[in-house]
């Protein structure tokens, strides 16, 4: 994990499957030896339909790899996304991945990933390599019952799925990041250190992995970002999808197609 990919292909693929799983939300699936064999979680792909009125492609995370077959979660936003979920079974798709630099391995055995919507993309591929006997939570915000996605197939890998809702009408309701911190506050009171053991994980909206980068620093923990951003190659060329850093290696930003999208929480300026 955490490694820019060394080879990265150019292929139009027909696809295998592009199934609505709730309102406007898809999985998409293909079937790519060569791309399925190099990625690594937290990698993303970028789709364009063989067929499509929009320029540039879109990039979506990698959800899951089965044998040489990947799928990618994805959402209905704009233009793009919705023509990429009028494509049909045997129909053909541009894609070109894997792109951009992954999860970083970690020694910690217990881990929690805080979703947002359609930020829960990248983790349950993450759970499918994560290493034997990691402890696994998924901490997944959504705004109502009806985006109630995933539960199985994350329960399958053994990870547990808290859902909170803002309007409470499934799981907790609230704030996701008010449910995680009140996960560390129990954490902290049924042990003696002051360090809690856990490694966060976060993608969603851009305010509430900020939240979880504060709570990662006021509870001194590790924190892993994977940003989502609308780019324009994918490929680190263009400049269009840079982020504030600390010493960042193009002055004081960084590409999220190439030094990214993964980055520790500590390494971003969060503005």
């Amino acid at each position: 994990m955490g490694k820019i990919p060394d080879l990265i292909f150019y292929q139009t693929l027909p696809v295998l499957k592009n199934e609505k799983i709730a309102d406007k939300f898809f999985i998409l699936s293909l079937q790519t030896a060569e791309m399925a064999r190099g990625a690594f979680p937290g990698q993303f792909a970028m789709l364009k339909p063989e067929r499509s009125s929009v320029l540039l492609g879109r990039p979506y995370s990698v959800y899951k790899r089965e044998g040489d077959i990947l799928s990618f979660l994805y959402k209905i936003y704009g233009k793009g996304s919705r023509e990429l979920s009028r494509v049909k079974s045997g129909e053909k798709i541009n894609i070109w991945g894997p792109l951009g630099k992954g999860f970083q391995e970690t020694s910690l055995r217990e881990w929690a990933f805080v979703a947002g919507g359609v930020g829960v993309a990248p983790f349950l591929f993450l759970a499918q390599e994560a290493p034997k006997n990691i402890s696994m939570t998924l901490y997944f915000g959504i705004k109502n019952k009806d985006q109630a996605i995933l539960q199985k197939e994350f329960e399958d890998l053994n990870c547990k799925v808290i859902f909170v809702t803002e309007d409470g009408s499934y799981g907790e309701k609230g704030w996701v990041t008010d449910a995680v911190k009140k996960f560390l506050d129990q954490k902290l009171k049924t042990q003696n250190s002051k360090l809690i053991p856990i490694e966060l994980f976060t993608c969603g909206p851009r305010l509430m992995e900020k939240a979880v980068a504060q709570l990662a620093q006021e509870y001194h923990l590790r924190c892993q970002v994977a940003f989502e951003e609308y780019m324009g190659c994918g490929l680190g060329t263009c400049m269009g999808c840079v982020v504030k850093c600390h010493n960042g290696k193009e002055g004081q930003y960084e590409r999220v197609c190439r030094e990214g999208p993964v980055f520790m929480a500590d390494h971003i300026v969060w503005e």
